[in-house]
């Protein structure tokens, strides 16, 4: 296996704890250098304006809104409406 990771950067978003920890040590053993955890959606977007992770692992529910809303939401704007959600 490759020392490198096929994503450089994840987003996580979820209002779960042990699901924001378990994406997190999967992801570290993965070796993705970069994963950032959100719990609210207005918080994710901002962070998405100033830097754009490679792909996004959206839960269907945080603290402000739900994962469908947060979703559509980002795919009105034009810099955020290709990038990879799951």
């Amino acid at each position: 296996m490759s020392s490198s990771s096929l994503f450089q950067s994840v987003y996580v978003l979820t209002n779960k704890e042990y699901h924001a920890k378990w994406d997190q040590e999967a992801l570290q053993k993965l070796k993705v250098p970069t994963v950032r955890v959100f719990n609210k959606g207005v918080a994710a977007m901002h962070a998405l304006k100033e830097d754009k992770p490679d792909i996004l692992l959206c839960d269907g529910v945080l603290d402000d809104m739900d994962g469908l809303a947060f979703i559509h939401a980002m795919r009105k704007d034009q810099d955020l409406k290709k990038l990879p959600v799951i």
